[in-house]
């Protein structure tokens, strides 16, 4: 045995907010791209690829987190496949997870 195993439960307990993005598992979005702009408190973009391969290593969920702290706003959110197909969300919904389905057409959950 090397050591003991760890587990982290994030509890949000400064009630940050957030926005999640689900994509399909369809193999069109294996390595896609999502931009978070995000201009509130200071100018930045915050991009997530999905990887594929991992294998019996672990398990990647297809839902990418995006912390924005206290801010109560985004500008909009660019989900990009391989494949050169792209979908942007204006103003999206802080506090919701975002579901893109295969024809890039999405909805809050």
């Amino acid at each position: 045995m090397i050591g003991p195993v760890f587990g982290y439960i994030n509890k949000n307990t400064d009630n940050n907010n957030f926005i999640n993005v689900r994509l399909p598992d369809n193999v069109q979005f294996v390595n896609a791209t999502v931009i978070l702009h995000h201009y509130n408190s200071e100018k930045k973009q915050i991009r997530q690829n999905i990887v594929g391969g991992v294998g019996y290593g672990g398990d990647q969920s297809r839902t990418m987190s995006f912390g924005i702290n206290k801010d109560t706003k985004v500008d909009k959110i660019i989900v990009k496949t391989i494949y050169g197909k792209t979908v942007t969300i204006d103003n999206p919904t802080i506090n919701k997870t975002i579901m893109v389905d295969k024809e890039l057409n999405f909805k809050y959950r």
